[in-house]
């Protein structure tokens, strides 16, 4: 299960240079370029690779950049995606052992814990990416 945000912003710039400088930024951020095509690339970040908390709660788990030439103009898309597979896992483990402990209310807390902490996640995340795209198309120009 994943939680997807896209963003787009027009630019006049070469379609090479913003890719080179999205590789740049996703490198420095440490994310794993999985491919790169003539007009996008893909990323991606190990969602089991252990990191302090407020670090865990600033990262994309994956996502793309692509540019699309239409009319002369082009766009510059940034799709980003947030998945859920480790969180609920963890859930699922700890209420499986609190329910087999007779702790019935204590899943619910983490439950209620667990949609606040996504929440503003993924509102993290999304401001994030708008200034990872940003910050690209600036650079570049």
């Amino acid at each position: 299960m994943k939680l997807k945000y896209k963003i787009a912003q027009s630019t006049d710039l070469d379609t090479q240079t913003l890719i080179k400088k999205m590789i740049s930024k996703l490198e420095d951020d440490k994310y794993r370029i999985l491919s790169v095509r003539e007009n996008g690339l893909t990323f991606y970040d190990d969602p089991w690779k252990l990191m302090w908390n407020f670090e865990a709660a600033r990262r994309m788990n994956g996502g793309s950049f692509e540019i699309e030439t239409k009319d002369g103009v082009q766009t510059a898309t940034f799709s980003i995606y947030l998945s859920l597979i480790v969180p609920i896992c963890i859930l699922l483990v700890l209420s499986t052992i609190l329910i087999s402990e007779r702790q019935y209310d204590a899943p619910l807390f983490f439950l209620a814990f667990y949609i606040v902490g996504v929440t503003i996640q993924m509102i993290t995340i999304r401001s994030i990416a708008r200034e990872m795209l940003n910050d690209v198309i600036a650079q570049a120009a």
